[in-house]
């Protein structure tokens, strides 16, 4: 019983010290300035750091529409844009076209 009490009180400790105000802020600001550095620069960094599946299923519940719908409206409306921001798969698929 006292292995059982000791780490339970060693667990509350540990989660009392994550819950404290200025480690969340902290761990906010931080999460933050990464998001907006990622989104910011000209580069695909943001691709790993932002969750592409739980976004779309949070717009698709907004919106109303069903995610494969979401997909296809994007991807039509991304062929329409110069550059084409499908120019480096395509690239892919044509070097696979001449093997």
């Amino acid at each position: 019983m006292s292995l059982v009490l000791a780490r339970a009180s060693s667990e509350q400790r540990r989660v009392e010290g994550f819950l404290q105000l200025t480690s969340i802020e902290a761990s906010v600001q931080t999460e933050y300035g990464l998001l907006s550095k990622c989104v910011e620069s000209d580069g695909n960094e943001w691709k790993a750091v932002i969750p592409g599946r739980p976004l779309l299923a949070k717009f698709a519940s907004l919106t109303r529409l069903e995610a494969p719908r979401i997909k296809r409206l994007y991807l039509q409306e991304a062929m329409r844009e110069e550059p084409s921001p499908f120019e480096e798969v395509i690239a892919i698929f044509n070097k696979f076209d001449e093997m």
